[in-house]
């Protein structure tokens, strides 16, 4: 099979695009990858062993070269199967005689998937919504996200300034409005004898520097930058923060309780689909503060809470959204496609 992205330099999708390449790598899947040009991206699925093509398909020119390029590259390889991730790879989907997939974690209309045959979900609302778009039910499948990443050591907390003994909650993901880290931010006034990571980075970088600033919180909320060790830091926070106001899935939520790191949520879509309130997280309505520091105090103050919320997320990340799980649902899905081709020719 082949898989295609288009994506940015950073982001949810990105990162799974990356982590699903991987894993059917490591279960015999045979693969050919297709990426816009990124260096730290191709050297990560170089070093595990994956055919990477990188193109460009920024500005007109480029992009012509870059399909036929791709289209090229496809004839060769003659795969049974190609996905494209999301609808900047999907309207650029090659032509051949191989069953057309495309995997999207967003509300996008399903006139961007013309190209395709079937569409995979990663949420049942994203394929309730496609459905009622118009794709026909029996063409969309829902598979989620699994939360694994490579197993690696807490990071150290002196390393981050942090004292040993100091209640850590942690925020990732891009700097954002729909995030909502100004939120984790103003809720930390309430908040004492605490400390607030933020690791990410865009466009509200400067914008959410200057609230801690006017809040004076310069000592108690650290911005990390972008990076690579989520679950390293997600081992050395002591709660997870997802303050999203827009939130198709939340990879974030999947990785925290794959360590047993608590969750405190907002109640945007993925998260409300994913997140018994007070059974395996803690969920607050979008964009309350009071809700948002209550529910942080609360995870403070009581052990017994939080060890309770991580096992129970922990069980259900298991059976539900662990690597092995996830990765046979695609394996199952991509078998039956491929058949039902090769029984209609």
């Amino acid at each position: 099979m082949a898989q295609f992205i288009v994506g940015e330099r950073q982001g949810g999708a990105e990162r799974f695009f990356v982590k699903l390449s991987i894993a059917l790598h490591e279960v015999g899947i045979t693969q050919k990858i297709f990426i816009q040009s990124d260096k730290d991206r191709s050297d990560e699925l170089r070093l595990s062993g994956l055919d990477v093509v990188e193109l460009d398909f920024n500005g007109h020119i480029r992009d012509v070269i870059s399909r036929y390029k791709l289209q090229k590259e496809i004839n060769s390889f003659k795969p049974d199967l190609v996905m494209a991730w999301m609808s900047r790879a999907a309207r650029r989907m090659p032509s051949g005689d191989f069953v057309k997939v495309a995997r999207l974690g967003g509300f996008y209309p399903s006139r961007f998937y013309k190209k395709c045959d079937y569409l995979i979900s990663n949420t049942p609302g994203i394929k309730d919504f496609l459905v009622e778009d118009g794709w026909p039910e029996c063409r969309v499948e829902m598979i989620s996200n699994f939360g694994e990443l490579p197993d690696a050591p807490p990071v150290i907390r002196e390393s981050l300034g942090i004292a040993n003994d100091a209640f850590v909650f942690i925020c990732l993901g891009r700097l954002h409005p729909s995030k909502g880290f100004d939120l984790a931010i103003e809720a930390m006034r309430n908040i004492q004898n605490a400390h607030l990571l933020i690791a990410g980075s865009g466009e509200e970088n400067e914008f959410l520097k200057s609230l801690v600033i006017k809040y004076r919180l310069e000592n108690r909320v650290s911005f990390l930058g972008w990076r690579s060790d989520q679950i390293s830091l997600l081992k050395t926070a002591d709660v997870c923060l997802v303050t999203s106001r827009h939130e198709p899935l939340s990879n974030v939520v999947l990785e925290a309780w794959s360590v047993g790191c608590p969750v405190i949520s907002t109640d945007s879509e993925g998260p409300s689909w994913l997140i018994e309130n007070g059974v395996d997280g803690l969920m607050v309505k979008r964009d309350d503060l009071e809700a948002l520091a209550t529910a942080m105090q609360s995870l403070m103050d009581n052990e017994a809470l939080r060890k309770s919320l991580s096992e129970r997320a922990l069980v259900k990340w298991a059976n539900s959204y662990s690597k092995d799980v996830i990765i046979e649902k695609y394996i199952t899905y991509f078998d039956k496609l491929i058949n039902l081709r090769a029984s209609s020719h």
